[in-house]
């Protein structure tokens, strides 16, 4: 029956792995429906239960690194350019730049520059949603600054939120509570809430490094 349930959580694993998969949305719909499974092979074949781990915190972790990655490169070309490299605090205006024999350039007006003007919504509107790149690309939409890195990281704490839930679920059998604590992820002994912070740890190193 271990080797069987085994092999079955293996493979479910493995979809995972598919192209542009909601991981939320089959962690609910099918991982946790079975979690009862992985706590009977936890007890059991701990060497399989430890197999399982391994296997899904590489297949996640490489998911969130990759959508992640991908999510700034997109969001990066969204950004409002608002200063450059030649907008410059406690620079005279009559400054040449470029050497010697460069041409005076105009420097923009500061009081616009480097205050926050219209951008100051960005941290008092509480119901701006996550930055859709796709979508923002296509209709040639741009933003501050200070929007994509807030959609940037409520992403990141929805997903990580949805994850540490889902870890805490399936991954800690409530008959492992007395175990004795060994901070090891290849370690299936445990305490439920150190191997929870253990495996979520190990999924997004990569990704918030």
């Amino acid at each position: 029956a271990t080797d069987k349930i085994r092999e079955f959580l293996l493979k479910k694993i493995e979809t995972l792995k598919t192209p542009n998969t909601n991981i939320s949305i089959i962690q609910q719909s099918i991982f946790l429906k079975y979690k009862e499974l992985f706590w009977f092979i936890l007890e059991r074949y701990s060497e399989a239960a430890t197999e399982i781990k391994i296997n899904y915190v590489n297949t996640v972790a490489t998911y969130y690194f990759s959508s992640f990655e991908k999510y700034l490169k997109s969001t990066q070309k969204l950004q409002m350019i608002i200063a450059d490299k030649l907008d410059l605090i406690g620079c005279e205006e009559n400054a040449k730049r470029g050497g010697l024999f460069a041409s005076k350039i105009n420097l923009k007006d500061k009081s616009n520059v480097f205050t926050l003007g219209e951008r100051i919504q960005v941290l008092t509107n509480a119901d701006a949603g996550i930055i859709l790149g796709h979508i923002a690309e296509e209709q040639n939409i741009k933003y501050p600054y200070e929007a994509i890195f807030k959609s940037v990281n409520r992403l990141l704490i929805d997903n990580s939120s949805s994850e540490y839930t889902f870890t805490a679920y399936f991954f800690c059998s409530p008959k492992l509570n007395n175990k004795v604590n060994q901070s090891n992820l290849n370690n299936t002994t445990s305490t439920d809430l150190n191997l929870a912070n253990l495996i979520f740890l190990e999924i997004f190193d990569s990704t918030i490094k």
